[in-house]
């Protein structure tokens, strides 16, 4: 083998060398992990008390979608409880992705389908959903207190709440005392607009949508020392 050659491979030896290197001291470091961001790979499991307080978070929103689904199963598709159940979809939703991502098994069907029911009037129904949004918001609070470490989760619970706060609440508040149901009037006063399919909140309002192309989206505002946060479709 002439020096050429030689040479040639142990320019190649070294870059090799220097990349396996590299590699392995940048795994050390967590390369391409910052749980800053709210999207990208995690790869430490989390503490038992976080994965606990997501899977009752899950198992609420489940028994939110199921009551919602027996009020109009009895009722038919009246507001706000269509739109409503039409939320929790997108709230399930997201929780299941951020489970995902942290490699947490949960049930992956709604396990209250069918057993939650929808008895006295209508206007008792939406009062009872309105504590329910309530009680709902206490296990979003407890589950941030147990979750602060850990701001991609913070960020998807802090609107979850928010919408429970400023779209649920009001609007079951509102139809138990007009009768039990909302028209569309009534709906828009709320904030919600008939877009292909349930209303869904203004555009230049709390609009909200936690998932994105695979981001979550943490809203507006600066809750709990959050600033500056994405727009829902990239228009901040």
């Amino acid at each position: 083998m002439n020096r050429k050659a030689t040479a040639l491979n142990w320019i190649i030896g070294t870059m090799l060398f220097l990349l396996l290197v590299g590699g392995a001291v940048a795994f050390a470091h967590g390369y391409g992990r910052n749980r800053d961001e709210s999207y990208g790979p995690v790869v430490e499991p989390l503490p038992q008390e976080v994965k606990l307080a997501l899977l009752g978070v899950l198992d609420a929103e489940y028994v939110a979608y199921a009551v919602y689904d027996a009020v109009i199963s009895k009722y038919g598709e009246l507001e706000p409880y269509f739109t409503l159940r039409g939320v929790e979809v997108r709230h399930i939703e997201a929780l299941k992705k951020l489970l995902q991502r942290y490699g947490i098994g949960y049930p992956a069907e709604n396990p209250h389908l069918g057993a939650a029911t929808s008895s006295g009037t209508l206007e008792e129904a939406a009062a009872m959903l309105a504590r329910k949004t309530t009680e709902r918001v206490a296990i979003y609070e407890e589950a941030l207190e147990k979750a602060e470490n850990y701001p991609d989760i913070a960020h998807v619970l802090l609107i979850l709440e928010r919408v429970s706060l400023k779209a649920h609440l009001p609007a079951l508040g509102f139809a138990a005392k007009s009768g039990g149901a909302l028209n569309s009037d009534q709906m828009a006063r709320l904030g919600f607009e008939r877009g292909h399919g349930p209303f869904g909140m203004r555009a230049d309002g709390d609009e909200y949508c936690p998932m994105e192309h695979g981001m979550m989206w943490s809203g507006r505002g600066g809750e709990r020392g959050f600033s500056g946060w994405m727009d829902c479709h990239g228009d901040d």
